[in-house]
């Protein structure tokens, strides 16, 4: 029991010894505030230097100038929220504007795609059709419209007489009609 008690007597002293440290400290602490606070109250005292009166001045110009432009501020928001609102309600009439426009055009094509196959309608109304008249055009049910292949109204014509053997070095052809000159090939779709 006997090392227990001087176990708490030196723990005790060593609490003892940082206690007095702590005080110093305050001590220490406590002076230099209370310099601090006489010197401020010689300083309130003494009489106002020019220098003193240099920063009033400006901290009062800068408060005015501050004022000044919190108030332009303010003033310049108002000014862009109602252009902003006024932008933004011509915005919407050009979308408004734009969407007629676009149903409009859409009706306006449909409107035009019908005159246009309605004249295209007109106009092979009145064409002939596979080289017969359309008053001549044969349709069979059976074996279905008459194809362009089918309907010529040309043939070549045929020679009369056997041709000559062309000679060494020219070519010749007699055209059917008995023509000296070149003759012209047709093409027909097949």
């Amino acid at each position: 029991m006997a090392k227990r008690g001087e176990g708490d007597i030196t723990d005790i002293l060593e609490e003892i010894r940082h206690e007095k440290q702590m005080k110093e400290m305050l001590d220490q602490s406590i002076q230099h505030l209370t310099q601090e606070v006489t010197d401020m109250e010689k300083k309130a005292e003494a009489p106002v230097t020019a220098d003193d009166m240099e920063w009033k001045t400006r901290h009062d110009i800068q408060a005015d100038v501050n004022k000044m432009l919190s108030g332009r501020m303010a003033e310049l928001q108002e000014k862009e929220s109602q252009k902003y609102h006024k932008a933004d309600e011509e915005r919407k009439k050009v979308q408004m504007a734009i969407e007629q426009l676009k149903r409009d055009m859409a009706m306006m094509k449909r409107q035009n795609t019908l005159v246009v196959t309605l004249g295209a309608l007109g106009a092979d109304l009145n064409r002939p059709m596979d080289g017969l008249p359309r008053n001549k055009r044969i349709l069979n049910p059976r074996l279905g419209p008459v194809r362009s292949s089918a309907v010529v109204n040309r043939l070549p014509r045929l020679p009369a007489k056997p041709q000559p053997k062309a000679k060494k070095g020219k070519s010749v052809m007699k055209n059917p009609d008995g023509k000296k000159g070149k003759r012209r090939e047709r093409k027909y779709d097949g």
